[in-house]
């Protein structure tokens, strides 16, 4: 398992909001990232810190509900979030249903 899953799963001094707020922190270049790989692909219209912010609360979501004892690496179910949530947001701001795309 992930060090960090371990940290957060475990008890320790912290308490789980420190914990939580420690993996959010830890992953910010993932959201960074992931974000500039499909703004890389978007029409220049569409504002790059608008997906940012949603990517950010994706992360923040998949903190919440992260659970350790699954075995799984805390990037990779966080990266499934980020990228959902970066998905449910362009089709929102898609004028054209998805059938017709």
């Amino acid at each position: 398992m992930n060090n960090l899953a371990k940290a957060y799963g475990a008890e320790n001094r912290f308490s789980p909001l420190q914990n939580r707020d420690e993996l959010i922190m830890s992953h910010l270049p993932l959201v960074k990232y992931l974000v500039g790989r499909i703004s890389a692909k978007l029409p220049p219209h569409l504002d790059q810190q608008d997906l940012l912010s949603v990517a950010v609360v994706g992360l923040i979501t998949a903190a919440e509900r992260f659970d350790p004892s699954r075995g799984i690496q805390f990037k990779t179910f966080a990266e499934k979030r980020i990228m959902g949530s970066i998905m449910d947001e362009l089709r929102a701001q898609d004028w054209l249903p998805r059938t017709l795309r």
